[in-house]
């Protein structure tokens, strides 16, 4: 097994076997180029080539995270083409809860990092790092890029323990049975709008909605500050699951300063589909109209509550 020069070489140099040292530790950049762009034709990635450099060029595209993955190892992706890189799972696959077998989109000088987490589940973060692969900036394999997601300002979690964003719900308190909440039609020109209090810095990664009786259409979140200035998006995304919380995450986790107030923000794409509104409260909840699904615009922070209007959520 070649692990070229990075951490791995380093641990088999401290005595570390080489099938262990590529468990435990990334071996250097390999260049890849992709294929094709579907799941089936993508070029796959190898169980230890955890660091890529992927190229795409004349509709290839392509790449495909290996089956036999080892829980927790990740796996470094920067796309080094003009041209998108789409990341498949292994078959049967997700990304941050997605659709199973759905790609990850990597865009030119972005690295993208996939984790395992169990058989079938992967979490994704990616960020952007515009030039670092530039030769002016002569970049090179044995260079290490350190990215923080750091908030300025604000308080950490008292006594030093994690914060827990998944326990900041839109109206403070998450809904007693899954029948909770008023079943509304939401409007396609309709941005719906709740505030949820944060209460110390975290890292959001995303959005989760309780969904109503009907599940169709796609959906799109939108997170805002406390001036209504839009700071975080999610992609559009299929609704999955009557009466129950869907998950998605935003195209890139944000660094929230707290305590502060932030704004949830919903959109849908018809008018079938049923989402769970807060029927009553002493919380700002809102509508923006005029609307035009897949665009956030900003907003006007509520400082009242209107029933049905408040849409029933939670940030994780």
């Amino acid at each position: 097994m070649s692990t070229g020069n990075g951490l791995a070489t380093d641990l088999m140099q401290l005595g570390i076997t080489a099938q262990a040292a590529g468990y435990l530790g990334a071996g250097a950049y390999t260049t890849v180029a992709a294929a094709g762009t579907t799941q089936g034709a993508g070029t796959a990635i190898t169980q230890f080539n955890t660091n890529v450099k992927a190229t795409t060029a004349g509709g290839a595209t392509a790449l495909v995270l290996p089956s036999n993955a080892f829980l927790e190892v990740t796996y470094s992706i920067t796309n080094t083409s003009a041209t998108a890189a789409l990341v498949y799972p292994p078959s049967g696959g997700n990304f941050n809860n997605g659709a199973a077998d759905a790609s990850y989109t990597v865009s030119q000088n972005q690295t993208a990092y996939f984790t395992r987490k169990s058989t079938t589940q992967w979490s994704v973060f990616s960020t952007s790092e515009p030039n670092i692969l530039s030769t002016a900036n002569s970049w090179t394999d044995t260079q290490t890029f350190a990215v923080a997601i750091v908030p300025t300002g604000g308080v950490g979690a008292a006594g030093g323990f994690t914060v827990r964003p998944s326990n900041w719900h839109t109206g403070a308190l998450p809904p007693a049975t899954s029948a909770s909440g008023s079943d509304v039609t939401p409007s396609n020109t309709e941005t719906y709008i709740c505030a949820v209090f944060v209460a110390a810095n975290a890292t959001i990664t995303g959005i989760r909605l309780f969904n109503g009786s009907v599940a169709s259409g796609n959906v799109k979140y939108g997170l805002f500050d406390s001036a209504g200035t839009n700071v975080a998006t999610t992609a559009s995304t299929a609704m999955s699951g009557t009466d129950a919380y869907q998950q998605i995450a935003f195209s890139a986790p944000y660094a929230a300063v707290g305590p502060a107030t932030y704004y949830v923000a919903l959109q849908v794409d018809n008018s079938t589909a049923r989402i769970n509104m807060h029927p009553f409260g002493a919380f700002p909840a809102s509508k923006k109209t005029g609307e035009t699904y897949g665009t956030f615009t900003t907003i006007t922070p509520p400082t009242t509550f209107t029933a049905n209007q408040g849409p029933i959520a939670t940030l994780y």
